[in-house]
């Protein structure tokens, strides 16, 4: 059973009793909250920032992990709505990922994960820049 955090990415009772949560919070907030899946969770990462879903910058996409486990992390980038991609740069093990988005506009920010440098890595969230 996934701890009420983490169901809580997708899932939002009509109840707020059923969120289990000691600070249930509001269909807003809900909304507003990065879509993270739950193998982030398992990762053993943890979001410090940004707190929500779609963020303003007038620079790079920054993204702040609590990265215990040393995963390995890879971010790209690609505006809102196209399908094709750019990587951040190369894999880290640190615990703060910067995307440089080339100019103005709204883009998404993947995340993808791994316990090793060369490989497959796994889809694990995402969220979105505007860059004024």
């Amino acid at each position: 059973m996934p701890p009420p955090e983490v169901i809580g990415i997708t899932h939002f009772p009509k109840d707020p009793a059923w969120q289990l949560r000691s600070n249930p919070i509001n269909q807003g907030e809900f909304l507003r909250q990065p879509m993270m899946r739950p193998k982030f969770f398992a990762d053993g990462l943890s979001l410090i920032s940004p707190q929500r879903s779609q963020v303003d910058t007038n620079s790079d996409a920054v993204i702040s992990l609590a990265n215990p486990q040393k995963r390995w992390i890879l971010a790209s980038y690609s505006p809102k709505g196209s399908s094709g991609s750019q990587n951040c740069g190369q894999p880290i093990q640190d615990s703060q990922v910067s995307c440089p988005l080339p100019s103005s506009g709204n883009y998404e920010v993947s995340l993808f994960t791994s316990t090793e440098n060369r490989g497959n890595f796994d889809y694990v969230g995402r969220l979105e820049f505007n860059k004024t």
